[in-house]
């Protein structure tokens, strides 16, 4: 029987592995007994799926994915066993993240609200205009004239 003839992604790449003198004499019923056992096996969509290829000279990506739990506490349990959180390369990643949270966290409140707050301020900011050059001329527009030279108001500081 030729397994190239699956329709199952990960059938396929499991027979890849395995020599074709070995490969050929699996019997129609027991590749159609792998179709269906590998159904269970293949990953189903989740709500949060992000995969980020990072460009750097050595190859690095990124996964995140998040959805509703649908295993069991026991193969929970085994998985955590087998690749358990708190091993140092994700010691490291996790540590960054939050660093790099909290430093965004203090440009924010350091630089940004700030600027946001003098923005929405009702502060009056005057501020000379050059080219009305006479008091007619100033008052005519609604400005005050002072000391020689034309006075607006209402100037917004973030103009």
């Amino acid at each position: 029987m030729n397994p190239s003839t699956n329709k199952s992604p990960l059938v396929n790449r499991l027979f890849e592995h395995i020599p074709p003198e070995v490969a050929t004499t699996f019997t129609p019923l027991q590749l159609e007994a792998l179709n269906q056992a590998s159904y269970h096996l293949t990953w189903k969509t989740h709500a949060v799926d992000i995969r980020w290829s990072i460009p750097s000279p050595v190859r690095f990506y990124l996964v995140l994915l998040a959805g509703r739990e649908q295993r069991s506490p026991q193969r929970r349990l085994a998985e955590r066993r087998q690749r358990p959180v708190w091993k140092p390369a994700n010691i490291a990643v996790i540590t960054t993240a939050i660093a790099v949270l909290a430093l965004s966290t203090v440009g924010i409140q350091k630089f940004v609200l700030p600027t946001i707050a003098a923005m929405q301020s009702t502060q009056s900011h005057p501020t000379g205009i050059p080219w009305l050059q006479t008091k007619t001329e100033c008052q005519n527009t609604g400005r005050v004239w002072k000391d020689g030279t034309c006075w607006d108001r209402e100037h917004d500081a973030s103009f």
